[in-house]
């Protein structure tokens, strides 16, 4: 009987709803005063990614993508995550929390996204974060809310675009 109740569990966690809106912005605080380690715009660095956990049913994978950070103190940065072309159009929820130093740039908000043609999301974040960040925690949900994979990025301090 706990067997058959197993794979009933399992069979209900297949079941996603994929009604939230397409939504591409974060919303961050900022805890820091100023930039440092200023390269030009459009610097490309390459960056190390740890994945911490995997999904057990309705796969949903971060397969890579890049963050981009202006070197202005106004500039925000941009998170492109390759999901894979199998998820296009399917409601997701990410979440992404920014660090320096070990401190927190931002509350890491839950956002609703749709996955792109090309299996990409795309994600501004709401506010300009005064140190570049140099850790990035990647968290991917189903629309159930329901955790899919995590990553973490280790990334340099600095502007430009930094694939993962």
């Amino acid at each position: 009987m706990a067997l058959a109740g197993a794979f009933a569990y399992l069979a209900m966690a297949n079941n996603n709803s994929d009604s939230h809106e397409d939504t591409i912005s974060s919303s961050a605080n900022d805890t820091s005063s100023s930039n440092s380690d200023s390269d030009d715009k459009g610097t490309q660095s390459s960056t190390s990614a740890t994945q911490s956990s995997k999904p057990s049913s309705s796969s949903i994978t971060i397969y890579g993508g890049s963050f981009t950070t202006g070197s202005a103190d106004e500039d925000h940065t941009y998170a492109d995550i390759n999901l894979g072309s199998s998820n296009a159009g399917r409601s997701v929820i990410v979440q992404i929390w920014y660090s320096r130093d070990g401190n927190t740039l931002n509350n890491g908000n839950m956002v609703p996204v749709t996955v792109e043609s090309d299996g990409y999301v795309h994600l501004t974040s709401a506010d300009a974060y005064l140190y570049y960040p140099d850790h990035a925690t990647i968290k991917v949900y189903d629309s159930n809310e329901n955790l899919k994979d995590t990553l973490d990025v280790d990334l340099s301090p600095k502007s430009g675009t930094q694939s993962f």
